[in-house]
Formats: C-alpha cells, structure tokens, sequence
C-alpha cells in the first residue's frame, strides 16, 4: 500500500543499508529439518539466506522456495524482538500482495457469469466523492482508471495512526477518497489502493457477502490455503512477529512498533482491506503463486486476461490485472511477482516464467523496499541446481 511516510509503498529501487544501532542478536535461524530439496541444495539456500541477511542487516525475514515436482524449501532469519526468532510458522502482513488474491476471485467471479471484468463499476457503486462509474472492473485491476489514491490523504492517516485496534469497514473510506489523477480513464497507468477498494465493494455487492467469505470458498479454501487470513475479519491462529518500523517518526531509525507503540494491525489491514488487509505465510504464498501460475485457481482463458499487460512508464515492468511483469529482472530471467507494504512489514515474490520457480520473502520491518538482492541471490542458487 502507498503511504507517505508511515504508510508508504514504494516501486523505486532504493537500498537503505541500516545503522549499527539496528543490529540483531544472534538468533539462530528456524530450519527446515524435512527440506524436499538435496542436501547440498538446502545448505546452499540457507548459507546464501543467512548472507545476505546478515549483509543487510535484516530483523527478520520468513523465505520460501517451491521447486516445481520436488517440493518447498523454508527458512526464516533473524528475530521478532529480543530474545524471540522469526519462526517459518508466523503470520506476516502481505500488503498490496493482497490485490493478486482479489483480482484472482474477480476473475473466478466472471467465470461464474456473475460480473464481467469489461462491466462498468457504476452498475454498484453509485453517487460516491470521486467515483465515475463508467470506469470498468478492468480498469480499477490494472490501475488504469485515474482514480486518487485515499492512503496520500493525511486525514486517513492521522486516523489510522489515533486507533491501532479500530476495525474500519470499506464503505468508511469514502471520505478519504482523493481527485482523480488523470482523466479519461485508460488513458495512462497509476498504482492507487483506491481502485482495489472499490473491487472488493464489487465483490460484496456481486456475491452479497463479505469478500472474505468470498475469497475463502472460491480461492484459499480450494487451495488448501488455511493460514492465509483476510485480517482481521477472519481469525489469525498463527503467532505474530513484532513490526520494525523506520517509518513511524520518519528518522530511518527501526523502531519495535508493539513494544513502544501498543500497535497493532487491525486498522491498517481492516481499512486498507481488499487493496492490502492480508496475512499469510512464506510458504503459503508460494503455493499461492504457483497453483495460480499453473491455471490450478483460475483457468487459462483468465489466466490469460491477468497477463494483458500495460505500459507503466517504468523500463522492464507492466502491470496486468495485480500481476507486475518484470521483464529480464533476476539474473536474466522475466517473473511475474507483486510485493506489498504494511507498517513495519515489507514482502515480495517472484515467480520465474522459465522455471516455474516461486520464491516469497515476508519480513517484520519496512526499511527496505528493494528486495532484489535476496531475490537474486536466492534464484541464482536455483538456477545453479536446477538445470
């Protein structure tokens, strides 16, 4: 999700190495004693994990690997707060990785006739501040249709910030909706949390249900995904790491946000909701990815329409239907991938298009919105074993 300052997301390449102040204990890593993967395979992976997290002083990390017909390798690094590992079983925030899965069910939902993603948001959504309704579901998915984004109003963050536990309802950002950016719609690309908002309305309204109940029946139950929660509309059986946040005070200096803040993250996920609201698993995530890349969620006729990519501005990255394509980004080889940004949390994965390969790396902190040195050094071991 995009915030400015405590709530930002960003998809500039920016490497923030962290002070000494910010050094971790020395935690041992949670290991994967029944790793599928060979022997010399695993030490590698977690050799290099270890490296580099240790090389960019990471807090603490939750990694998984799927290697297509052998299996998932797991790690985590580093520590929840003092004294407490990172665990491969915790729960982390997802952030926007969340608008995969909503763009996901309104593809299943079209599958079943119930809506077209070429249909118009006006036929539910009506008389809203800056909603045109002859924006299409499209449009909103592949962030094409102009509209502002809520999470730059300061109103809304002041709100999040005065009421850590309050649980909004979507409908409660309206008021917090911003001008559009551009005008007509279709007419350029711009990411905005305000567009996948409005497509989990769509999905209320459609299904006559909550999204989560939705998104539960149609997508995470069929794929056997039982620790991937719409937070916090749904229960969370899984520990919670502490959240590191350099954000907060805007002094680059990570901060526990629990201990020293009482934070939690039922406001931010239950308002940002469809566009961010959900938590899960390194490991879950990957088989997320993988059943979704492999047409075993949707078919490949929708498969198809979440590929249909448009020009970002940015070199080597489209965007599809919450699918970013990052053309030649790890050690040469094109992914399909989306990352996200909560407070005090920041994840990404990448799924290789050659391979089949899906990595995920969640982390309890937000200082760092680059992943490309744990993703490249983590593919590259792959691509050494796999060929």
């Amino acid at each position: 999700m995009k915030l400015l300052s405590f709530l930002k997301l960003s998809f500039t390449i920016a490497l923030f190495l962290f002070s000494a102040c910010d050094e971790i204990e020395d935690v041992q890593p949670d290991e994967d004693v029944n790793s599928p993967l060979s022997e010399a395979y695993t030490n590698r992976l977690n050799t290099v994990l270890d490296s580099v997290c240790n090389a960019l002083q990471i807090k603490g990390a939750s990694v998984a690997i799927l290697v297509p017909d052998v299996g998932i390798w797991k790690r985590a690094y580093g520590e929840s707060h003092a004294g407490v590992p990172i665990r491969t079983d915790m729960s982390l925030t997802i952030g926007s990785n969340t608008k995969t899965y909503i763009a996901t069910l309104i593809l299943k939902l079209q599958e079943q006739d119930l809506l077209s993603i070429n249909d118009t948001i006006g036929k539910w959504i009506k008389n809203k501040p800056y909603v045109n309704g002859q924006v299409t579901i499209k449009q909103l998915l592949n962030h094409t249709s102009g509209f502002g984004d809520f999470s730059f109003n300061p109103a809304f963050i002041e709100a999040i910030r005065s009421d850590f536990d309050k649980i909004w309802k979507p409908e409660e950002m309206y008021p917090f909706f911003e001008p559009p950016y551009f005008t007509p719609p279709g007419s350029a690309y711009a990411y905005s949390d305000q567009n996948i908002l409005l497509a989990g309305l769509i999905i209320q309204a459609v299904t006559n249900q909550p999204v989560e109940k939705s998104l539960r029946e149609l997508i995470l139950s069929p794929a056997n995904l039982p620790n991937t929660i719409y937070y916090p509309f749904e229960t969370n059986s899984l520990k919670i790491p502490h959240s590191w946040s350099a954000d907060y005070n805007d002094n680059g200096i990570l901060e526990d946000l629990d201990a020293m803040y009482g934070y939690s993250r039922k406001a931010f996920c239950s308002a940002d909701n469809a566009a961010g609201g959900m938590m899960s698993t390194a490991e879950e995530n990957v088989m997320f990815w993988d059943k979704l890349m492999t047409g075993n969620i949707i078919n490949r006729n929708s498969l198809s329409q979440m590929k249909q990519f448009v020009n970002t501005g940015a070199p080597n990255f489209e965007y599809g239907l919450c699918l970013e394509h990052r053309i030649d980004a790890l050690n040469g080889r094109t992914v399909y991938a989306h990352n996200g940004y909560v407070p005090g949390s920041v994840n990404d994965n990448a799924y290789d298009t050659q391979s089949g390969v899906c990595i995920a790396v969640l982390t309890n902190q937000d200082k760092m919105l680059d992943f490309k040195p744990i993703l490249e050094a983590l593919h590259k071991v792959t691509l050494e074993f796999n060929k």
